[in-house]
């Protein structure tokens, strides 16, 4: 009898743990299911000239990736001239560092680099030049840990046979370094393909970007059916370029493994490393820095903070930063409780974002009008699109790791709830928390998201945005300065909470 009533509370927890799993998934999937339950109300008009947007929007994709793969050759210059260990991680923290920047903040520095050199911020030219130093500092990884792995043993076997430097450059390296700059081409193309904020402020009304011409679509024409056919196209060929990023299998570009090189280039090349975060972060620091002195005694600055209106953008950010933190902990929770390992790994290797227009006027259909439903709509939005992607970076591999220990645990009678509170959780707690603290400040620098569902300032990044259109570049910077300083302190406190708590 008790051996009957076990079998039936291990098939309910079982039950409940797929069925939940599954929920999650059909959460990520309901934003292509409200897009097409809205398309049919739209007429799908392909007269005209229909391709010219997938053109412009390609054609802004592969120069951005030629010439990421350009500037990562020139900062592989600075990895090849690390000595030792520590100056690796240095030089790699530093060429990773333009990523995790958050777009608010990289728009106001290439603004203050334009506006000392006196030329427009908008352009092609200028999104083009963002994309690059973005990602270049991802190619040149990826051309190292090649190098590294591959190219130095064979070069320096040439060396040794009397081979001259331009022969070893061009009958070694590049023949073999093509292996690893095709995939890193496909990988920035994607990128910069479904990139939004950045085209969206820099490229001023030129079409540089599909998922513009996405958002403009839905916003300004309610064409639906159109928007959502350009989505399809891009979101397949997305699919179609991650699976060919998959069969390429390039280098690891967050692998910390160093080898140090037998002929290291002179110091003076690590210099190189720190250009992309001096363009894309030093000039808005020196125009905060030029700024702070002038602003400190202007009132009308001061009168602005005391605003209603800068108090409601403050305290709309700050639930946002609170909703985004549950959330993505809840998700991780909910996945990892789930159980299902190889389910939840298939699903989110194959599972692509939908375009970022698309999700923000997808939620923003569902009911609830007010600020507070804005709050939440936006918080929902950003979670679904930041994720599945922090989720696969930092907790699929270490969920993986422990399904031995949940194997043994289930063998050893534990039910669901136990082997989740007693193996997992203790175990992976770290990594959650962090991802959380990542999508959260990442959400404080978000204006695009929170565009859809708040009409006016009614964030302090939609402010900043509403500033830089009156043109008051200095007030922005300062108050994005603010918000920059605010993160770093808060991720500070977070990370000694995490040490105390691991002691």
């Amino acid at each position: 009898m008790n051996k009957m009533k076990f079998r039936g509370q291990r098939s309910l927890s079982l039950f409940f743990q797929k069925g939940f799993s599954s929920l999650l998934v059909l959460l990520l999937l309901s934003p292509y299911v409200l897009a097409l339950v809205q398309a049919p109300k739209g007429d799908l008009n392909l007269e005209g000239r229909w391709m010219w947007p997938l053109w412009m929007g390609a054609r802004q994709a592969a120069l951005s990736a030629v010439l990421a793969l350009v500037v990562g050759g020139i900062l592989f210059l600075s990895l090849r001239a690390c000595s030792s260990y520590k100056s690796f991680r240095w030089v790699r923290s530093l060429l990773l560092w333009p990523n995790l920047i958050p777009p608010l903040f990289v728009i106001l520095s290439v603004m203050s680099l334009s506006q000392w050199l006196g030329w427009s911020h908008q352009g092609l030219m200028w999104v083009i030049l963002t994309h690059a130093l973005m990602n270049g500092g991802l190619v040149a990884l990826a051309v190292f840990a090649h190098d590294q792995n591959q190219v130095q043993k064979l070069s320096e076997v040439a060396r040794v046979y009397g081979a001259s430097v331009p022969r070893r450059f061009f009958d070694i390296w590049l023949p073999q370094m093509k292996s690893v700059l095709i995939p890193n081409f496909v990988l920035v193309f994607a990128i910069c393909l479904t990139s939004f904020s950045i085209p969206l402020v820099l490229g001023g009304g030129s079409l540089t970007s599909l998922e513009v011409h996405i958002f403009q679509l839905i916003r300004t024409e309610g064409a639906w059916s159109l928007a959502l056919f350009y989505s399809v196209i891009q979101t397949l060929f997305v699919l179609v370029l991650s699976l060919t990023l998959w069969k390429l299998k390039g280098e690891d570009t967050f692998s910390e493994s160093y080898i140090p090189p037998s002929r290291p280039l002179p110091a003076v090349f690590l210099g190189v490393s720190i250009l992309p975060i001096l363009v894309l972060s030093g000039f808005w620091f020196l125009s905060v820095a030029k700024d702070f002195t002038i602003l400190f005694y202007d009132p009308a600055f001061f009168d602005f903070l005391q605003s209603k209106d800068f108090l409601e953008s403050v305290i709309h950010s700050s639930l946002i930063f609170i909703l985004v933190f549950w959330i993505q902990t809840f998700l991780s929770m909910g996945v990892i409780w789930g159980g299902r390992t190889g389910f939840t790994e298939g699903f989110l290797k194959g599972y692509v974002s939908p375009s970022v227009a698309v999700l923000g006027f997808s939620l923003s259909l569902l009911p609830g009008e007010g600020e507070l439903w804005a709050v939440l709509k936006t918080s929902l939005c950003f979670s679904f699109l930041t994720f599945p992607l922090l989720f696969k970076w930092k907790n699929l591999s270490r969920w993986k790791g422990l399904s031995h220990q949940v194997t043994v645990a289930k063998v050893m009678g534990a039910g669901g709830g136990t082997r989740f509170w007693d193996v997992l959780w203790p175990q992976m707690r770290e990594g959650i928390f962090q991802t959380s603290l990542i999508a959260a400040l990442w959400s404080l620098g978000d204006f695009a998201v929170s565009s859809f569902f708040f009409s006016g300032s009614k964030t302090v990044a939609l402010m900043v945005v509403d500033l830089l259109n009156k043109y008051r570049l200095e007030w922005a910077s300062l108050i994005s300065f603010a918000l920059f300083a605010v993160g770093l302190l808060l991720f500070f406190v977070f990370q000694k909470g995490l040490e105390s708590v691991r002691r």
